[in-house]
């Protein structure tokens, strides 16, 4: 389970009313925007019927599921209605069937029972009134089903009755009305502008394909196997196969792009092929209630919205707002908020922000230098997993760990002992020490002082590394390979970057030094602050359990949604919430929570841990989280943005072409998506009703052409899953018709039967089955 906190609210600052009536807005244009995708799909195939000479008896917008129905009411020979089963639409035409062969049985069916009621008037001599007249009732009665069920096959307006072309034209319509409907919408949205991630990269998780071959923080990609690139979502769409992909990279600061090959992966678990990048963030605070981090502390709430709101008297910070000077310094992008945020990691800063429309009248906030957190607990190092292409630990020779498509190790990685002859005790700190050494301008370097040890037979937590080197200059890693200690000079990369600590899998990394490695939920040291009764060296992290004070009536309305957040967590317990690590993802989520999550929680809390040891025994550790002495974060607690760029096009062609093209992209991404589903691309990546309404809404709440580029890519993705080659949707129509068209017969009955009552049970099937992963997402489970 991945237990990161969502902190902050999503609803902007308002009246109640006025947020009563924003959300009533934004359902409205939902509901409009996905009802007009049922709308034109149904009205292609009403249409081209009604040119082809087909009479329509029904036009519904949702489902009549057993004559239940909101409205209806009728026009000239069709009845219009709304249904009250909200899974899509239909046209009922004259003569159409599933399966045409039951009207033919029907057919045969009635004549047979004309046949008999005629046998039966001819053989009776003496029949009393009243019976003949029940018998010619029922004789007219089988004459008038007759007549109905032959119209629908042989009348001039039956569907049954058009030619192979005609059929084909009617079944197809819907689709192509749905490109129709999105390559409009693509175009609306070009023409009103919306925002779209960019190829530029942020974050390179640790470890992965991406960051073996050396991209960087700041890198962007421009193309992948020829393809231009030009969004990021784009780049998620070209490694859906799981081919080795060729990149074209324009790095930071350079003019000219360079390539790189990657192997995506999926790992155990994944959704879909990755190689480890993600978005990168803007200058400008997220659009949410409060842009930036609060606290599971009624007292440091209180002080931290009195600072992000005073401002010497001017407004608050609002989402939209951006960064544009620290410490009198401009800043023109994100990489320059790494870089000087790592200048002054350990020292005050003053932001100067403004919006847009007000940037000659700055609002300024000082904040503090931010420590880390921890608890007491050191987990213990790991061999080095990756090494990252062309850096120094490759030029020198380091090895790491190797596993085969099983899973199996084929290579031991490499296990750091120490560096510069001082020992490696906590791999969490390890990648700061690092930094400090290789940027000693960047922070302070005072010596931590030793904690004292819990007893004789418990290590405890020894001072952080206290070996100063200059930039250029070369430091020593003691390394154990295979049972030998082996010494490695290097020089530590001065060209590197460093945003704090970004777990991935279990795994740490150090740009400098160009290693990542394994940080085991092992229990390696404690200091003097934890109480245990049972030496828990050695042992098995298996359970966390954090106690929180319950909000009471006074309490503010931000610790309350903060608690009920932190409760959704795990198990809730009389004082606070046990959480299990218990699932395959454990060790990953260990060191998540010990560099992560650790930070969001005040000075204090107390936590109570559950070690499984060696012997099969089990210990219990009592410790509360604390300010570390000397390990800086280089944020403050913004959220910002991810990076993006308008798409406005003024011409309208260019506007149609653009929407073509987004609707080609949009058909060929659900199609690689399908192709690859089951294999590449887990089962579990599907979205329902509930995901797609989900995002609908958000995309409404914007002013800008974002929700219609939404509206293109439903459409596209209806059309190419309508066309499917399954029974019961139109591809499946198409393919029958295409059968009756080669071989100049309907295909068989009992075969048509068969596979439509497949087709039916897939649909069925699937439907069920993305609901379940609406349900589990919306619970937080999946």
């Amino acid at each position: 389970m991945d237990f990161g906190l969502a902190l902050w609210g999503t609803v902007e600052d308002g009246s109640t009313l006025m947020n009563i009536l924003t959300i009533a807005w934004r359902v409205a244009i939902v509901v409009l925007g996905i009802n007009a995708v049922i709308i034109v799909h149904e009205w292609g195939h009403f249409i081209v019927a009604r040119l082809c000479g087909v009479r329509c008896d029904k036009f519904y917008i949702w489902f009549d599921a057993w004559g239940f129905k909101f409205f209806h009411f009728k026009w000239g020979d069709t009845e219009y209605g709304l249904g009250w089963l909200p899974l899509g639409g239909y046209v009922k035409m004259l003569g159409q069937e599933d399966n045409p062969g039951a009207i033919r049985e029907e057919i045969e069916r009635a004549k047979l029972n004309q046949n008999k009621s005629d046998e039966s008037l001819q053989n009776s001599e003496s029949t009393a009134t009243d019976i003949n007249a029940n018998e010619e009732s029922l004789t007219k009665t089988n004459v008038v089903a007759l007549e109905e069920l032959e119209k629908s096959l042989y009348a001039p307006d039956s569907y049954l009755s058009k030619n192979v072309l005609q059929r084909m034209a009617i079944i197809s319509a819907g689709v192509f009305m749905n490109v129709v409907f999105a390559i409009i919408c693509g175009m609306g949205a070009g023409l009103l502008g919306y925002p779209e991630a960019t190829s530029l990269l942020g974050e390179i998780m640790p470890g992965s394909p991406a960051w073996q071959s050396g991209l960087k923080s700041g890198d962007k990609i421009v193309e992948i196997n020829g393809t231009p690139i030009h969004s990021f979502m784009a780049i998620q769409t070209n490694l859906l196969d799981g081919n080795e992909v060729e990149m074209k990279v324009l790095k930071s600061g350079t003019s000219e792009p360079v390539s790189f090959k990657i192997q995506p992966q999926l790992k155990d678990g994944g959704m879909t092929p990755i190689i480890g990048v993600l978005p990168s963030s803007s200058l400008k605070l997220a659009a949410v209630k409060r842009p930036y981090e609060t606290s599971l502390s009624e007292t440091e709430n209180e002080k931290i919205v009195s600072t992000f709101s005073a401002l010497d008297g001017q407004d608050k910070l609002k989402n939209q707002d951006r960064i544009f000077i620290m410490n009198d310094v401009p800043v023109k992008n994100y990489k320059d908020y790494e870089r000087l945020s790592l200048q002054w990691i350990d020292q005050d800063i003053v932001y100067e922000f403004a919006s847009d429309f007000q940037k000659g009248n700055p609002k300024k906030i000082k904040l503090p230098p931010r420590k880390m957190k921890e608890c007491g607990i050191r987990l213990k190092m790991g061999p080095i997993t990756a090494v990252r292409k062309d850096s120094v630990a490759q030029k020198a020779g380091i090895l790491a760990q190797i596993r085969d498509s099983e899973g199996n190790i084929t290579q031991k990685g490499d296990l750091i002992v120490s560096i510069n002859n001082e020992p490696i005790f906590d791999p969490l700190k390890f990648p700061f020490e690092i930094m400090k050494m290789a940027q000693p301008k960047s922070v302070s370097n005072a010596d931590s002082e030793p904690a004292a040890g819990n007893s004789g037979e418990i290590e405890s937590l020894q001072p952080t590394l206290t070996s100063a080197s200059q930039p250029g200059t070369s430091v020593v890693l003691t390394l154990l390979r295979d049972g030998k200690l082996v010494d490695v000079s290097l020089i530590l990369d001065q060209d590197a970057s460093y945003a704090d600590m970004i777990p991935n899998e279990g795994q740490l990394a150090s740009d400098y030094l160009g290693i990542a490695y394994e940080v085991l939920p092992v229990v390696d040291g404690i200091n003097a602050t934890v109480q245990v009764d049972k030496n828990p060296i050695g042992g098995t992290i298996k359970e966390l359990e954090i106690f929180l004070e319950k909000p009471s009536q006074s309490s503010s309305d931000i610790y309350r949604k903060n608690y009920e957040n932190v409760m959704s967590l795990g198990k809730q317990t009389e004082n606070g919430v046990r959480i299990l690590f218990n699932d395959k993802n454990a060790a990953s989520n260990i060191v998540s929570w010990f560099v992560r999550q650790i930070n969001l929680f005040p000075n204090g809390t107390k936590l109570q841990w559950t070690v499984a040891l060696p012997n099969e025994e089990t210990t219990v550790l009592q410790t509360t989280i604390q300010e570390s002495e000397n390990i800086y974060k280089t944020d403050r607690g913004f959220y910002f943005a991810v990076d993006t760029e308008t798409v406005r096009i003024k011409d309208l062609g260019k506007a149609l072409v653009f929407g073509w093209d987004k609707t080609l992209e949009s058909m060929g991404l659900i199609f690689v998506t399908l192709k690859n589903l089951g294999g590449n691309v887990s089962v579990k990546a599907l979205g329902g009703p509930g995901t797609i309404i989900s995002v609908a809404y958000t995309f409404a709440g914007t002013q800008d052409g974002l929700f219609l580029f939404f509206l293109c890519l439903i459409g596209a993705n209806l059309a190419v899953i309508n066309f499917l080659p399954i029974p019961v949707l139109d591809g499946g129509h198409i393919v029958f018709l295409l059968y009756e068209a080669i071989f100049r017969r309907p295909p068989n009955e009992n075969i048509q039967v068969a596979l439509s009552f497949i087709g039916l049970f897939l649909i069925l099937a699937l439907m069920f089955w993305v609901i379940w992963l609406d349900i589990l997402r919306f619970m937080g489970m999946l």
